[in-house]
């Protein structure tokens, strides 16, 4: 009966895989994750590593429980419980096109998952023998610049190159690496970094199937609940879609990015015990921080990474922090729930300025915070949330729903009451800013399935902000609407359309008590055609409009056309793409998604007027040495104020890897 099962999803439709990128649903959060705070982007790199490593080491879909799905960040949670239910009830797959049988599965999600997945018989123990070894070394740097580049790169310490060099090992059971970066502009080897690099990072880490499920090593990261606490590693929000919004990440994680601040330094354990889990952790950290005159205090968290004058290296490591926390999970048949808890301790004592908007904010040299997390499914409704409280007994809630009714229609609400005086300095959840505090809004969308090859997606967020912000002299709120409509006529062929509009109360000017609203339009059409094995084509408009309220509207364009070839069977790959943009201003840039290096990504911001170009080609000289290029640079069409004239800007960079 399964055969004939699996016999009839191949008939059906046979999915085809591309890969050695990102989904276009991944690549549309990074996007929207850039718009919003570009910060939140520093560990993308090890998003793609992990990604990367799956597609040459699939994972076993018949040994795999949440955690493995959820690294895999393509399902929702309430998929990943659809599939784990479904391989409970009808026994080990015995194909990945099984997957099509598994109730309330987008053949989408399905063939973004075959080049991550396999089936093949369950081993007793991980096989140390069977893993990868892989060495990245990669420079970057700019063959020109413009007069304004070149002013800005005399102001600092060091050379403009760009240099990593990352050694990653992985298996079944092991996990090991040790990273060191230097950012264009800091010194290498001489004056303040005579270790080398400017950022080293070493993590071991170790998966069990025992009672002792996780052991970390040097660099790691911790996320809990949906973020209210603490949350470490990507996180979606809101972005291409309307449905998965609920946050999902493994308890500790071994660190792999390049970003210089979210992750702990120290050790962390995972302890397994039928339905319970727990997991214990230490760090103990320098960060970087703005220091205040009387220098037993500092101002503020400083997390950009950059150490290129001397002022950025009087910033560099002169807070100590100690972090430490538990976590505790049992897990019933339709409901899991969870126990956090973590606390800092700083050498010195935060004080922030005194102005009317901090009245609320973090202060002290220690804080702590607790929560209650919860999460389950009943039939074909996915609920999840979180509950959590400060030192001060303030209170935050966010509480979700994902609700399916059949394969046509998704729903999703998301609510989330943070009151001014609630602060969470690691926390990262479902929020319209950056911070975790003062915020309450109602999140609600839909995702329409009509018939074959057509997809809408909506959502309203309404939200408010009870106290002062930066700027915002006042209670302020603000709304976001979304909708997205995809069609998808034939294998192979994708195009959608996409508004998104954005409105928030702000003053007129920094200086100004007038109260305006700001408001900001987007709309885009992006169409991928796969022409055959070898070539896909890609093509995006976009237009933005922003109004600040007063005479200083603003409004983009940008459209680009780009080429992807990667023969089958072959040693190559090339992708090519020309963008032309003219926006009135930095205020209406528009961030697109490109190709880059392996194990790397690229959201820039174009603005002004003019082309940009960017072309990547990877070529296997053997089955363990690779060698990728990338250029890229832009041609003005035009006088910007923001770019001075001078020379093109065109910038190189270059990645040797090996595998064994």
């Amino acid at each position: 009966m399964k055969k004939l099962l699996i016999t009839g999803c191949l008939v059906g439709g046979c999915l085809i895989g591309y890969g050695q990128e990102l989904p276009a649903g991944m690549s549309n959060q990074l996007e929207q994750m850039a718009e919003a705070d570009e910060s939140l982007l520093a560990d993308a790199d090890g998003l793609l590593l992990q990604w990367q490593y799956y597609q040459r080491h699939p994972l076993n879909i018949n040994a795999s429980g949440a955690a493995e799905w959820r690294e895999l960040q393509v399902l929702d949670e309430k998929e990943i419980q659809q599939v784990l239910r479904y391989r409970q009830l009808m026994g080990d797959f015995i194909s990945v096109y099984e997957m099509l049988a598994v109730p309330g599965l987008e053949r989408e999600k399905i063939r973004q998952l075959l080049p991550l997945i396999c089936v093949r018989p369950v081993l007793e123990r991980p096989s140390f023998t069977a893993g990868q070894h892989l060495i990245v070394l990669q420079a970057a740097g700019a063959l020109s610049m413009t007069n304004a580049q070149r002013k800005d790169q005399s102001s600092y310490l060091g050379s403009p190159l760009r240099l990593l060099v990352r050694y990653k090992y992985t298996d079944a059971g092991w996990q090991w690496g040790l990273t060191g970066e230097k950012d264009s502009g800091e010194q290498f080897f001489r004056g303040k970094q005579k270790s080398g690099f400017d950022f080293y990072s070493f993590h071991v880490f170790k998966k069990g199937n025992g009672l002792l499920s996780g052991l970390a090593l040097g660099d790691y990261s911790v996320s809990m609940g949906q973020g209210l606490v603490h949350w470490q590693g990507i996180g979606w929000g809101k972005g291409a879609s309307a449905a998965p919004v609920a946050k999902r990440n493994a308890l500790v994680r071994a660190y792999t990015g390049t970003g210089e601040s979210r992750f702990m330094r120290g050790t962390a354990a995972v302890l397994r015990k039928g339905n319970c889990e727990a997991a214990m952790f230490a760090s103990m950290r320098s960060l970087d921080a703005g220091i205040t005159g009387d220098t037993m205090g500092f101002s503020s968290f400083i997390t950009s990474g950059y150490h290129r004058t001397a002022r950025e290296l009087m910033n560099k490591g002169n807070l100590r922090q100690l972090s430490a926390g538990v976590v505790m999970r049992y897990q019933l048949p339709s409901l899991q729930i969870g126990v956090n808890a973590i606390g800092h301790l700083y050498n010195r004592s935060l004080q922030k300025r005194d102005v009317p908007y901090n009245l609320y904010a973090q202060t002290g040299d220690r804080w702590y915070n607790l929560s209650i997390d919860h999460a389950g499914t009943v039939k074909n409704i996915h609920y999840y949330g979180e509950l959590a409280v400060d030192p001060q007994g303030d209170l935050a809630v966010l509480q979700g729903l994902l609700i399916s009714v059949g394969r046509e229609m998704d729903f999703s609400f998301v609510y989330r009451r943070i009151p001014p005086a609630y602060q969470a300095p690691g926390g990262q959840a479902f929020t319209e800013s950056s911070s975790v505090s003062n915020e309450t809004g109602l999140f609600g969308g839909v995702v329409l399935k009509p018939s074959s090859g057509w997809k809408m997606e909506c959502y309203a967020d309404v939200f408010r902000f009870p106290w002062l912000k930066y700027n915002v002299h006042a209670p302020s709120a603000g709304k976001d609407f979304f909708i997205q409509l995809t069609h998808t006529p034939a294998k192979g062929i994708e195009h959608y359309l996409r508004f998104r509009a954005q409105t928030i109360e702000r003053n007129f000017t920094s200086f100004s008590e007038m109260r305006t609203l700001l408001t900001r339009y987007t709309l885009r059409c992006h169409l991928a055609l796969m022409v055959n094995k070898l070539l896909q084509l890609r093509q995006r408009s976009e237009m933005l409009w922003y109004d600040p309220g007063g005479t200083a509207a603003e409004t983009g364009y940008a459209v680009f056309v780009e080429a992807l070839l990667r023969p089958k069977m072959k040693p190559w790959s090339l992708s090519v793409r020309v963008q032309y943009y003219q926006t009135e201003g930095y205020n209406s840039r528009i961030y697109a998604y490109e190709q880059d290096l392996p194990y790397n990504y690229g959201i820039p911001a174009v603005y002004g007027s003019g082309y940009r170009w960017n072309v990547v080609t990877d070529y296997d000289l053997t089955k363990q040495l690779s060698v990728a290029v990338r250029c890229a640079g832009h041609l003005r069409a035009g006088t910007v104020a923001a770019i001075t004239n001078g020379p093109l800007p065109v910038t190189v960079a270059v990645q040797v890897r090996g595998r064994f």
